[in-house]
This record gives structure tokens, sequence and C-alpha cells, in this order.
């Protein structure tokens, strides 16, 4: 299981984008059609105080809500599913936050969000994918910045 984590500066409940990113993951796999169970999500609180200095380093300020997200790389609908990470993240980002930050495995970062613009890390494949191009929200940049944490 891969784990990447979204720390978002927002004022909306957790709630809120807990509800957004519900019916994002729905509408990516309709009849499971899509990335299937391979992509799961649910916004956490954050507890552990070790966890919250991490993501608050990721984002570069006070994170008010985590959402992580799951990738099976052993089921049905992987390849379809990172491509589906990458969208999901970049919607939930800038329909939630003032600013964000997705990393991989509390390691490398591959997207940042902050003044209605995304930063894309290029070592994330998916963001030389037409399709999620087309796909992402608000105006973005690149970067080829490693992200390391």
């Amino acid at each position: 299981m891969f784990n990447y984590s979204l720390a978002l500066r927002t004022d909306r409940s957790q709630q809120d984008v807990d509800a957004l990113l519900q019916d994002l993951l729905a509408a990516a796999r309709p009849d499971a059609g899509g990335s299937g169970l391979a992509l799961t999500g649910r916004v956490r609180p954050i507890t552990d105080p070790s966890l919250q200095a991490t993501l608050d380093e990721a984002l570069e300020e006070h994170t008010d809500v985590e959402v992580r997200l799951d990738l099976d790389p052993k089921a049905d609908g992987y390849a379809q599913a990172r491509q589906d990470l990458a969208v999901v993240s970049a919607v939930v980002a800038a329909r939630t936050a003032q600013a964000a930050c997705l990393v991989f495995q509390y390691e490398l970062v591959l997207m940042r969000f902050s003044g209605g613009r995304l930063t894309l890390h290029d070592w994330y494949p998916e963001w030389q994918d037409p399709e999620v191009v087309a796909a992402l929200p608000v105006p973005f940049d690149r970067t080829d910045d490693p992200g390391l944490l």
C-alpha cells in the first residue's frame, strides 16, 4: 500500500472536506469501472504531534486537515487510480484550501497549492498525462525540484 497525504490549511470542517473527497472518489470509480478500490481516502484528525510537525513542514505553515489517500498497487485499476489520485488531490485542494501540499510517504512533495495556483513536481509522471492536465481545476506551474522533505 502506498500512502499519500494532502495537508490543508483550510477554514472548512473535516466533515466538509471528507464529503467532497468521498464524492470525488465515488465519481472516479462508477461501478468500480474506474480506479475501483485501488484508491481510497479519508480525512483524519491530526492527533500525533510528530505528524502535525511533519505536515506543517511539508505545507510550510500550520496544517488544519489531513486527507489520507491510499493507493493499492495490487488492486485492479491501479494505473487509473494513480491518475485519479492526482486529479482528486488537486480538486480537493482548490475547492477547500487556502494552501495545500500533497506528499508521498511523508517524504516527497508531489504538488503544492497556494494563491489559486498549483505547483506540480515533475518527478510524478501523472502530471505529464494529458487527461490529468486537462482535468486540473486551476492554473498550474511545473517544477523540477525533487520535492524532498
